[in-house]
Formats: C-alpha cells, sequence, structure tokens
C-alpha cells in the first residue's frame, strides 16, 4: 500500500510541496484560470492578452504544467460592423503554469460589439481541466 508524501521522511520542503502538488493534481485538485474573464475595451483597441493559469482550488500556480495542448483556442467576434480579430495561436502553450493568447483587433468596432476568446477544456496527466473564455465588450 502507498504512502502519503507527508510521511516520508528525508524528502527535502521543495521537492516535498513539488510532490504534494502533482499529487492533488492527479486526484483532480486542478482548475484553469481565465484572465480576464470579463473587460470593456474602448472602440480603438488595438489588442489584449488573456492569460491561461493552471492552479489548483487554493489559487496556487502549478509551475510544474510545461506543454502544449493543439486546437484548443478559438475565437468569435459578433459586431454590427466590419469588426475583426485574430489570435496568435490555436495552441495552448503552458510554461510553468502560465500561457497567454494575444488578441489583434482590426476594422471598426463599435459600442456592444463583443470579441470572445474560449480556451477549450484540456486533459492534464489524465484529469480533464474546464475551459472558459474571456469575452471584451466593447463600450
Amino acid at each position: 500500500m502507498g504512502r502519503n508524501i507527508s510521511e516520508m521522511p528525508g524528502i527535502q520542503p521543495e521537492l516535498r510541496t513539488y510532490l504534494n502538488s502533482m499529487e492533488d493534481a492527479l486526484n483532480g485538485d486542478v482548475v484553469m484560470d481565465i484572465s480576464p474573464a470579463a473587460v470593456g475595451s474602448g472602440t480603438t483597441v488595438e489588442s489584449r492578452t488573456v492569460t491561461v493559469t493552471i492552479q489548483n482550488a487554493a489559487g496556487e500556480t502549478l509551475e510544474w504544467v510545461n506543454s502544449a495542448f493543439t486546437t484548443t483556442v478559438s475565437k468569435t467576434d459578433v459586431t454590427d460592423g466590419d469588426g475583426s480579430s485574430t489570435i496568435d495561436s490555436t495552441t495552448l502553450t503552458l510554461v510553468k503554469g502560465v500561457g497567454s493568447v494575444v488578441v489583434t483587433y482590426a476594422d471598426t468596432w463599435a459600442a456592444d460589439d463583443t470579441q470572445t476568446v474560449t480556451i477549450g477544456n484540456i486533459v492534464l496527466a489524465g484529469v480533464t481541466v474546464t475551459g472558459g473564455t474571456s469575452v471584451d465588450t466593447i463600450v
């Protein structure tokens, strides 16, 4: 029968923290934080950055997560005019648990137009981590 890491003598505190973090994530204590969840840019917005952080329920970043997840990033534009946007990649690349998506705006945006970045679910060590969205409602 396995032993809890916290019961094993001789493990350095930093390694113990790292191993506990991995064990907790494997047991489902892992969430995706997308920031900002909502923002209100002006009509002259040129770009924005959406930050994705993999963390535990306590809000601690899981710095051991270094991976690329393909085709998990998408965007949707809802405009009255000809506003459009592009994202820098459809791959979510995480380094030390953090990644970002850069959105570049083009053409004409009007008040109440929306630009949405969607990060799909990812599977991390067999655990599904639920994705989410970042919505920019133009003001």
